[in-house]
């Protein structure tokens, strides 16, 4: 019997800065006054009860916090997320997801967290944004002109070996908002594979078109 298809661990490489902004971000969590939390704009605060009750039972599952106070907790970490938005945007909601499940009761393993950052420093005119500013998290201003709607898009896929003497599974392989299947099968050495969408885990995404704000 080959046991490593009923596997269930997520396969990704290590990246020690991704895991020390993971474990950083977590003590901030710890350290966090959660009056300053809140899951929306008409939200002005919350106390610990109101946030437990909120997100258990709210469909919201994205929590806004203010980036000034990442800056006071630590100009490394701000620095880093800043600067190097897209690598470690996983590992923050990695932390957010435990530190909610390990502090809290009766939230579900399957349920996805997002994190909403607001209060973001040097706005830039969308004008003036060019390639230098790719995977940054930067803020912006400037018109809405367009908003699209709402579409489906894989956020974590897990695969099986289209090899049916085979069936190993990859777990919640990371996409970046491109379609990334596995290499080959290290089970098998198989290189093609099929998504289980049931096992997969989806977003909605909506585009918007932003342009300059111009003056008379």
């Amino acid at each position: 019997m080959n046991l490593t298809k009923h596997l269930k661990k997520p396969q990704y490489y290590y990246d020690v800065i991704g895991e020390e902004t993971k474990r950083v971000f977590y003590n901030f969590l710890k350290c966090f006054d959660l009056n300053k939390i809140f899951f929306s704009k008409k939200e002005k605060s919350l106390n610990f009860l109101q946030f437990n009750k909120i997100i258990i039972q709210s469909m919201s599952s994205t929590i806004f916090i203010n980036f000034e106070h990442l800056i006071e907790f630590s100009d490394e970490l701000s620095d880093v997320i800043q600067e190097q938005y897209i690598r470690v945007e996983p590992y923050l909601r990695r932390s957010l997801s435990e530190y909610l499940r390990n502090n809290l009761q009766k939230i579900s393993n399957a349920k996805e967290f997002w994190i909403s950052l607001y209060n973001v420093p040097n706005k830039k005119k969308v004008e003036i944004v060019d390639c230098r500013v790719l995977n940054k998290l930067i803020s912006i201003s400037g018109t809405v002109t367009k908003i699209a709607d709402c579409y489906p898009k894989l956020l974590l896929g897990t695969f099986e070996c289209s090899n049916v003497a085979c069936g190993f599974k990859i777990w919640h392989t990371e996409q970046n908002f491109l379609y990334k299947e596995p290499k080959n099968c290290i089970n098998c050495g198989n290189i093609n594979w099929i998504l289980i969408t049931n096992d997969s885990i989806f977003v909605f995404i909506q585009k918007m078109r932003i342009q300059g704000i111009y003056s008379n």
